[in-house]
């Protein structure tokens, strides 16, 4: 007599989600140490951070070496250095973003919330915010040269504009994780709707 094997249904969670089996074994722990990957990494950015707050001769340093071969006047004064953090910030902090958000969206998948409706909008929030990095990262040396050599004399201010390989290639990972997670997004809200009818 042949007995025939009952196939276990696949693990299923609300809002959306889906779980082959197997999924514990392999996905699941990918995730969790991408996910810790991304916390100790906004760990040791807000710990960097915090160095050049408490002491200024890290910032000077690194303004120095950010602006190496740049003629401004030094020392820098106060409201300039001032000015160039705050210009260095704003892609750390864009970068901090995408770090906690990748947290959130491994944190998702560890749990099994694969196509859940929480885990798209995640990855179309991730590939906005990739954008943002990288028009920042586009401006950042542009506005930095700007404010380092506005006082200088007439003719020795200077304006760079820099179009790397790097700037295109996020671009368009941003632009394919935003189109991604858009496209995955309407689908889940689709099969919710689909799923209110029955």
């Amino acid at each position: 007599m042949t007995k025939q094997a009952s196939a276990q249904p696949a693990q299923s969670f609300p809002n959306g989600s889906h779980v082959p089996d197997g999924y514990k074994g392999r996905e699941h722990r990918l995730s969790k140490g991408l996910r810790i990957m991304c916390i100790v990494s906004m760990v040791g950015m807000i710990v960097a951070g915090g160095l050049f707050a408490v002491w200024p001769e890290h910032l000077v340093a690194f303004l120095d070496q950010q602006l190496a071969g740049t003629p401004y006047d030094k020392p820098m004064p106060d409201w300039k250095r001032t000015a160039l953090a705050a210009v260095f910030a704003l892609p750390w902090a864009v970068g901090l973003y995408v770090l906690w958000l990748l947290a959130r969206l491994f944190n998702q998948y560890a749990n099994g919330y694969v196509f859940s409706l929480t885990s798209c909008r995640l990855l179309r929030r991730i590939g906005i915010a990739m954008l943002l990095s990288a028009v920042l990262a586009f401006l950042t040396p542009t506005l930095s040269i700007l404010i380092a050599t506005m006082d200088n004399a007439p003719g020795e201010r200077q304006l760079a504009l820099q179009l790397s390989s790097s700037f295109v290639f996020s671009v368009i990972v941003g632009g394919l994780l935003l189109v991604i997670g858009q496209i995955m997004t309407r689908a889940v809200e689709l099969d919710e709707e689909n799923r209110s009818f029955v």
